[in-house]
């Protein structure tokens, strides 16, 4: 339950177009816990807390969020390669109408995101993150 883990289909050290990392929110100790603080409006006026980093074996990568929502348990989300640069366009746009905010920061089809997707409030609901790929260290 402590564990975050990428999506099976993900490809490290070269990042699909879109890794998707899941975990708990079950106890205050698993690894997603306080995630929720996402929807908390202190945290979504805080343009610091709005960094990730995602440390792999080769490099430190640090993401910049662009969309966070809640969405009942679905599957049209957890997408980590496209067709076309037209279908991660739609599917980067439908990501940031779903956004409780506007980060100001808007992915474009040459960029990598990261998506985190953990339960919220019960199994039958997701708390979603998403952010662009902006370096790393």
């Amino acid at each position: 339950m402590g564990w975050a883990f990428a999506d099976y289909q993900n490809s490290f050290p070269n990042l699909s177009t879109n890794t998707i990392m899941y975990g708990h929110t079950y106890r205050e100790t698993t690894i997603f816990s306080k995630l929720k603080r996402v929807l908390e409006k202190d945290w979504l006026k805080n343009n610091d807390k709005q960094r990730i980093t995602l440390d792999t074996e080769k490099e430190r990568l640090i993401f910049k969020v662009f969309s966070v929502y809640t969405i009942d348990k679905t599957n049209d989300y957890l997408q980590i390669s496209f067709e076309s640069k037209e279908k991660y366009g739609q599917y980067l746009n439908k990501s940031l109408e779903r956004s409780i905010k506007d980060f100001k920061s808007s992915p474009t089809t040459d960029d990598k995101i990261l998506t985190i997707s953990t339960c919220y409030i019960d199994s039958d609901h997701r708390l979603v993150v998403q952010a662009k790929l902006i370096g790393s260290e």
